[in-house]
């Protein structure tokens, strides 16, 4: 991942003044649209390979000045961490569903903005001879999940239309409502990069 994931710019000095409510209303005004883009994650099936990382389409929209919703967001980038590998078939066999993300604008220069994803509820799974809830969490008030509109290109040219990023972080399974800490292999990153 670490070629598709961006450096973070949180500041940690508590002393940084926060934006004015009309520096925020312009920052909303400035992202707000409808993104067409691409879902980045390292694919842990391709491991031994130059090319680590798989790519799906997907789109989301900005019209509030609170909520990212991801129209699209496929299960196939939750399904690869999935240690279950009946769990894992099943939810890579869902189709894709609307994602909420609750954001929040920290900077203008550039607009950057933390990100705090809804959990992802899969339910009536079955599996074991049972129907289960699986629900996906998210890692929330974390410096790594973060957005970012950005109008250098990844040379540093200026580009005409800005370039979104936003990364969250997987964090875990939920089991009818009980963590089980051994369905996640691992803590994941997922990025979006997009244009309106």
């Amino acid at each position: 991942m670490a070629a598709v994931t961006f450096t973070s710019c949180l500041n940690d000095d508590d002393d940084e003044p926060a934006l004015t409510p009309e520096e925020y209303q312009a920052a909303f005004q400035a992202i707000k649209g409808d993104y067409t883009g691409k879902l980045i994650y390292a694919d842990p099936t391709t491991a031994g390979t130059t090319n680590k990382n798989d790519t799906l389409d997907v789109n989301w929209r900005i019209d509030t000045d609170s909520t990212v919703t991801v129209v699209n967001f496929p299960s196939a980038p939750l399904a690869a961490y999935i240690t279950n590998t009946e769990i894992s078939k099943l939810i890579a066999q869902q189709p894709a569903q609307e994602f909420k993300l609750l954001y929040g604008i920290y900077d203008n220069t550039p607009i950057t903005f933390l990100i705090n994803p809804k959990t992802i509820t899969y339910d009536g799974l079955e599996y074991g001879g049972e129907k289960h809830k699986i629900e996906i969490a998210f890692y929330t008030f974390n410096n790594y999940s973060y957005g970012v509109y950005n109008k250098f290109s990844d040379s540093g040219e200026v580009e005409k239309t800005p370039t979104m990023y936003m990364q969250i972080l997987v964090g875990g399974v939920y089991v009818d409502g009980k963590l089980n800490n051994d369905l996640l292999k691992k803590a994941t990153a997922l990025v979006f990069k997009g244009k309106k």
